[in-house]
């Protein structure tokens, strides 16, 4: 408790100093300094699994990769920007008293993302408690994608919010991002709920082959969470902070009602579910909040034809026997967003414009590099 406890520690300090790169509008560093953390992660713990180092092992590897990237982001913070003298300071702390959105909205969440364990620890066996917490953590990795994608652009949207000229920039950059977020995470979902059997066996062990089902179950979890990080960003552009903690608070009460009866009856399965209902819950009150400043998106081009297309490609993926199905990957795939383009979700002008986007960020960091 005494080292996670630590471990914690320095990923906050590490979190407050990446804060600095936000403010300078120089997102790169703080993706690097959490790249740095989370690959520190991966490697020790698959050195600790393959030299049978122990449980506590786990606990300093943590404290070791958390600490490392803050000793980065405290380098990168004096030689790009600025080193200051760490002193008290009455009045940010009686401001952090006054306005604690983030601390009772990360509370609440880490209270969610625990309830269940609790649970089926109270419920069930510690068995149950891996097979329900092993895909869920690996879930939960995917999330730096979103998180690190969206945080760069937060500067961008609150600008638009703050200027009455530029809202409707800002409605169009919402509608956009929920139909590109629905048109990338729906075959990544199909694609992995396809191949879950093979990604358990591959990442867990044969010991973790029951948990299949409950993979199969949150791996839908990740359009809920996509949404939901962007949706987030958007009410925090708005400078509407409390609805977060509304949404998190309600999906808190779901997840404790749900889990009270489902975890009961059914264990980890049980667990599952109700986690993907808590995370739906969130989003849709999230999705109303915002809906009322920016109105109702089109259900048809956002959710109704990917959704389509994705049965399709889910149809495919299925009915192929007797051949490998990750050569049928990519052309199905393929056919999924030819599919997008016949019912017009997208436009010509919309690929070229990300090509042309693609095209510049590559030849702005590599040119750069390259002089």
């Amino acid at each position: 408790m005494i080292i996670a406890v630590v471990s914690d520690l320095f990923m906050v300090m590490t979190h407050t100093v990446s804060g600095v790169f936000v403010a300078y509008e120089n997102f790169i560093l703080e993706l690097i300094a959490r790249t740095i953390s989370r690959s520190l992660i991966i490697i020790t713990f698959f050195a600790i699994v393959l030299s049978d180092l122990g449980f506590a092992s786990f606990f300093y590897a943590l404290t070791v990769a958390n600490l490392t990237a803050l000793v980065f982001a405290l380098v990168l913070l004096k030689l790009k920007f600025f080193m200051t003298l760490l002193k008290p300071n009455m009045g940010s702390i009686i401001y952090i008293l006054k306005e604690p959105y983030s601390i009772a909205i990360s509370i609440m969440l880490q209270g969610q993302n625990n309830i269940f364990v609790f649970f089926l620890k109270l419920f069930r066996d510690p068995v149950e408690v891996s097979l329900f917490q092993a895909p869920n953590r690996l879930i939960q990795q995917i999330l730096i994608v979103p998180q690190s994608f969206f945080l760069a652009y937060v500067p961008i949207l609150s600008r638009m919010a703050s200027h009455e000229s530029r809202f409707a920039d800002l409605v169009q950059v919402y509608h956009n991002m929920l139909k590109y977020i629905m048109i990338f995470t729906l075959p990544f979902c199909i694609v992995t709920y396809v191949f879950v059997p093979d990604i358990v066996l591959l990442v867990f062990g044969h010991e973790f082959v029951p948990a299949t089902a409950s993979f199969r179950i949150l791996v839908w979890a990740v359009i809920l969470l996509f949404v939901n990080i962007f949706l987030d960003f958007m009410i925090t552009a708005l400078k509407h902070q409390n609805v977060l903690i509304i949404s998190t608070g309600l999906c808190l009460c779901v997840s404790g009602i749900l889990g009270m009866f489902l975890v009961n009856q059914f264990g980890y399965i049980g667990a599952s579910w109700a986690t993907l209902l808590a995370y739906s819950t969130m989003a849709l009150v999230n999705f109303y909040y915002v809906s009322k400043y920016f109105g109702m998106i089109q259900l048809g081009q956002v959710i109704f034809k990917p959704l389509a297309s994705a049965g399709m490609l889910m149809l495919i993926l299925h009915c192929v026997q007797g051949v490998n199905r990750s050569l049928v990957i990519i052309p199905g795939v393929m056919f999924y967003f030819c599919v997008l383009y016949l019912l017009k979700v997208y436009s010509r002008e919309e690929v070229t414009a990300i090509v042309d986007f693609i095209t510049n960020l590559l030849k702005k960091n590599w040119g750069g590099r390259n002089k």
